[in-house]
């Protein structure tokens, strides 16, 4: 039995994931009565976890060496995961996306929702994924126009709010980088990359810190710049960031200078041709920066000539 004599005060029903017709249930330790034995019980329903083998072999893969069953012989099982993770997932399953709602305010969703994220990657929950994924995309996208789309809609956010920094109104690309490289092999997130790999090479990594959400962030000055979580990245990518960044500026600059732009264009006549001319070079630029970029490919033969300074000793360029 889960409720009798003196367990009935302490082990409780999930308020919206107890169904009396389930067939397997599922207990976790209650975060509010963990010291004194607590537990929450979740009642769900095998057939509605089917599409999703994976998960349903983790959920119902016991972390206790006995098995528990109730009345009527119902198997009851105590998964690895984390309540917070197993509910907002299985809520998912059963309600769809009303249990998940996401805005233009969730633009933080990368790192808000990581444990979901990596539920759905690890557990192969597609429409969870879907859902996720689809969302942040539409913060990295791979057209200028769109680009600067999104950039005006940061810059209003902040504009309208108390000028806190700019990092509470947009996204940053540390919890973005840190998703792809863990899952390779997914095509969404690897196109997500580029875009967010480009944004880091904007900002200056080697200064400053991400504010995080408490006092501390209410007293930065009215215009900080972006900047990321670099905590987040590995140490390859933010050595690559921080030692690539000055070389990605000089290497537009190089570009500029092979459109050979001289004294012709200081000519009243030639002015407004060389001006459209540098834009579309720069658009041409950074559109395959946005598409194709990746630091840790491009950036490859600025460490083929010895050993860079501040490297480790023993490790090796790539």
């Amino acid at each position: 039995m889960l409720r009798t004599g003196m367990e009935s005060r302490l082990n409780t029903h999930h308020p919206t994931l107890y169904f009396p017709g389930g067939d397997i249930i599922l207990k976790f330790a209650d975060p509010k009565q963990r010291n004194i034995g607590g537990y929450i019980y979740l009642r769900i329903h095998r057939k509605n976890l089917e599409a999703y083998p994976d998960l349903l072999k983790a959920l119902t893969t016991s972390t206790e060496s006995k098995q528990e069953f109730y009345d009527g012989g119902i198997p009851i099982f105590n998964p690895a995961e984390e309540l917070e993770d197993v509910t907002r997932v299985l809520q998912f399953i059963y309600e769809g996306k009303s249990s998940l709602p996401l805005t233009d305010d969730d633009f933080d969703a990368a790192y808000t929702h990581s444990s979901l994220f990596h539920m759905s990657l690890d557990y192969n929950v597609r429409p969870l994924q879907k859902h996720l994924i689809d969302h942040i995309k539409k913060d990295w996208p791979d057209t200028l126009p769109a680009w600067d789309l999104r950039e005006r809609i940061y810059y209003n956010r902040w504009e309208a709010a108390k000028h806190w920094a700019i990092d509470r109104h947009a996204p940053e690309p540390a919890a973005v980088i840190l998703l792809a490289r863990r899952y390779p092999d997914n095509k969404a997130l690897q196109d997500i990359l580029p875009r967010a790999l480009y944004h880091l090479s904007r900002i200056s990594v080697d200064t400053g810190s991400y504010p995080q959400q408490n006092a501390d962030a209410l007293k930065l000055e009215d215009y900080s710049p972006r900047s990321a979580r670099l905590e987040l990245l590995s140490y390859e990518d933010r050595f690559r960031a921080l030692a690539g960044r000055e070389r990605m500026l000089s290497r537009i600059a190089e570009e500029f200078q092979e459109m050979e732009v001289g004294e012709n264009c200081t000519a009243p006549t030639n002015q407004t041709k060389c001006q459209k001319g540098m834009r579309a070079r720069l658009a041409i630029i950074t559109q395959n920066f946005l598409t194709a970029w990746d630091p840790l490919t491009m950036l490859k033969d600025n460490f083929s000539e010895g050993k860079t300074e501040g490297t480790p000793e023993g490790e090796e360029e790539g």
